[in-house]
């Protein structure tokens, strides 16, 4: 257990989209959404993982505005969204409604 520890603690500093990408995995929210914020707002992945937490929160219109976001910069994040379970269907339809559709 302290090795994997001590490994997780080393790929989580490597970078913080390292530390996002886990602390998202890991349901660690609060964390996850102060990381994010130092990720460049032209990377599709902040605005993704956003939504992600804002669907845990079940906040349906705003993570639906964070997947547009996500979509206006790299549109192949919309297949990803279709399959991901993170993605309550609440916000799918939210995004499809709103934005888009399937």
């Amino acid at each position: 257990k302290v090795q994997l520890e001590a490994a997780l603690a080393v790929v989580m500093n490597l970078s913080a989209l390292n530390r996002a990408i886990l602390e998202v995995a890991m349901k660690k929210d609060a964390d996850a959404r102060e990381t994010l914020k130092l990720l460049a707002d032209e990377d599709p992945r902040k605005w993704y993982m956003t939504a992600i937490l804002e669907s845990r929160a079940m906040n349906l219109g705003g993570a639906a505005a964070y997947l547009n976001q996500c979509f206006m910069i790299d549109p192949e994040y919309e297949f990803r969204m279709l399959r991901d379970g993170d993605i309550s269907d609440d916000v799918k339809e939210t995004w499809s409604f709103t934005y888009g559709a399937f």
